[in-house]
């Protein structure tokens, strides 16, 4: 098993397998919690099989979704005055909304003005704290759908 900053890739048999940091156990998992020798139970989410790579999951709901332990859910609508930005890519921004769970805010939706934000990265630093108001649930992924929009405020 080999640890990077974007998850882990795992070997079984000759294939490949790849598990996202969106898909390890626990959402707020350290990637460094995880060793060579550790026996993982993963579920398949899709394979590539030109190259023999298989994209997997950790996350419990998704392995054994009766057994899973459900968390109270954040309700559509709610604001949250201080969520932490976790991290900025080129797609939107990351946020933790409280200590279990996570948002994310894609670019169309950080604010009013689209063509506003230049740089992502200097305008919502990791470890910053923004306003946002919750939008949706994406179950696949455990992820709150939020907006920055003042018009959603």
């Amino acid at each position: 098993m080999q640890v990077s900053p974007r998850g882990l890739t795992v070997t079984f048999g000759n294939l490949i397998g790849y598990v996202h940091k969106d898909h390890l156990t626990h959402l707020m998992d350290d990637m460094t919690s995880y060793s060579k020798s550790s026996n993982l139970v993963a579920v398949v989410l899709y394979t590539l099989p030109l190259i023999n790579a298989v994209y997997l999951s950790l996350k419990p709901s998704l392995i054994d979704p009766e057994k899973a332990k459900k968390d109270e859910p954040i309700a559509i609508g709610r604001i949250f005055d201080n969520a932490l930005i976790l991290e900025p890519t080129s797609a939107g921004v990351f946020l933790q909304l409280n200590k279990k769970a996570k948002g994310f805010v894609a670019l169309r939706h950080i604010n009013d003005n689209q063509d506003a934000v230049d740089d992502i990265h200097a305008s919502f630093p990791a470890k910053s704290h923004k306003r946002c108001r919750v939008l949706q649930y994406a179950m696949m992924d455990e992820t709150y759908i939020c907006t920055m929009k003042k018009y959603f405020f």
